[in-house]
């Protein structure tokens, strides 16, 4: 019999009387339904008071079937899922054991990413030429292979891919060597002409003498003679100015760069007959950019949410199993991307940046229904803002995986990427909801139970 008021649901201890004993799962769905029915249909419950065993499935089921007209066939599948008897592993007093699991998918996770094959960067964090042929025949990979090196002057790494749109080859080559140098060279060339902009507005204002103006000049242009001499194979520079320098600088690179582009893309059109190509470049400076920005971007949002979690509970334990969370997914996530080599780059590290914002809306979700709320006891809490998180989960592993395909299909790699990252980070967020934080929390519920006590 249901001791409690129609407020809440009662804890396990105000249960008695046969076939409700605090491990029967049949009990659990009962108060299910009387909570579900007390919500939508206060009206029908009289005097306020909750109903009594299990007509508090078959009433609450009775009103969902008058609606039948409006939701057909919504009863009957509602009374399945009331219906499921599934047992709660948060019931047994060794459950606290389930967190090994995440801590050895965490040790397998660090083993593979520091002592295993680890993360290689991809272009967008090393730098480097993507090239993408689809073709229509089939192609000698070995002959492209030669043909591009006697360009290059190093090997490439090919990858052939297959799909419904066709089938091709991404051919993947580290920067050349005297380009690179002579982007470094022009980057510093830039630096030094806002130095002398600003210099010679300082002279204009009498602020500062024109000697310093004139070692500005100086400097400026022997990293402009440096650079065309990287660029163009020796060649000397002409300008004798700071303006004509900076511009002769950037029109022998570029002329570098196109031509060398144009004599590897000769080099494929040699050996395949090409449906289409396209070519992406990242120049070294660029990727190290991205990789401080990416730096600062995971810093800076990591310590903004615990910042904000921790306003939100006003309690160190709390926030801190929160935190663990995404933290936890994001290791497990870095394994398997490590295990099956998917290298970083952008479309991964945005994969990762959304899967902790995902990953923080169900851990909040747990958190609250554990700790916070005191309908059922602490176990049928637990397992029931579990079933929560895992249609969570499942509508995020669902919905990218959907991404992955249609990108698959529709070659888009970013898009793959991105997809194949955020559906594997939901397939880690499973492992630590259930194994991880659910008995973590549970244990912080009984622990803040038992002082109150």
């Amino acid at each position: 019999m249901l001791q409690g008021e129609t407020i809440g649901f009662p804890r396990g201890d105000q249960v008695e009387g046969e076939g409700f004993e605090p491990s029967n799962p049949q009990r659990d769905c009962a108060l299910n339904a009387a909570h579900l029915a007390k919500l939508c249909y206060p009206s029908k419950l009289k005097n306020g008071r909750a109903w009594r065993g299990l007509e508090c499935e078959k009433g609450f089921l009775r009103l969902l079937a008058q609606k039948q007209s409006v939701f057909p066939g919504f009863s009957i599948r509602f009374k399945g899922i009331l219906s499921m008897n599934i047992p709660n592993p948060y019931r047994s007093k060794h459950y606290r054991l389930l967190l090994l699991v995440p801590v050895a998918l965490i040790a397998l996770s660090v083993g593979l990413i520091f002592f295993g094959p680890g993360i290689k960067p991809g272009i967008d964090f090393k730098g480097g030429m993507l090239i993408t042929v689809q073709y229509t025949q089939d192609v000698d990979v070995s002959a492209l292979g030669r043909a591009i090196e006697r360009v290059a002057g190093q090997a490439p790494t090919i990858r052939h891919f297959q799909g419904p749109a066709g089938q091709g080859v991404e051919i993947e080559l580290p920067l050349k060597e005297s380009l690179d140098e002579a982007d470094g060279h022009l980057a510093r060339v830039h630096a030094l002409q806002e130095e002398y902009d600003l210099a010679r507005i300082a002279v204009s204002q009498g602020t500062q003498t024109p000697e310093a103006l004139e070692s500005i000049q100086r400097q400026l242009l022997l990293e402009a003679r440096q650079t065309v001499a990287a660029a163009a194979n020796g060649a000397t520079l002409k300008a004798t100015d700071a303006t004509e320098a900076v511009a002769e600088s950037e029109k022998a690179v570029a002329d570098a760069r196109s031509e060398y582009r144009q004599s590897l893309l000769d080099a494929v059109q040699s050996v395949v007959n090409a449906a289409s190509v396209s070519v992406r470049e990242v120049g070294s400076s660029l990727s190290v950019f991205f990789f401080s920005k990416l730096r600062e971007v995971v810093l800076v949002s990591l310590l903004l949410l615990g910042v904000i979690v921790f306003l939100l509970f006003r309690s160190i334990g709390p926030s801190l199993a929160v935190m663990i969370g995404p933290l936890t997914d994001i290791v497990l996530t870095a394994g398997a991307m490590s295990f099956l080599q998917i290298p970083w780059n952008l479309g991964s590290v945005a994969a990762m940046l959304m899967l902790i914002g995902f990953s923080l809306d169900s851990y909040v979700m747990l958190t609250v229904r554990i700790l916070k709320r005191k309908e059922m006891d602490g176990p049928a809490r637990t397992l029931d803002a579990t079933k929560t998180a895992f249609l969570m989960n499942a509508a995020q592993v669902t919905g990218f995986g959907v991404l992955t395909a249609l990108a698959l299909v529709l070659q888009l790699p970013i898009y793959f990427q991105i997809g194949f990252v955020a559906t594997l980070g939901g397939m880690a967020d499973f492992f630590t909801t259930w194994f991880g934080n659910g008995p973590l929390l549970l244990w912080m519920s009984q622990r803040q139970e038992g002082k109150q006590k």
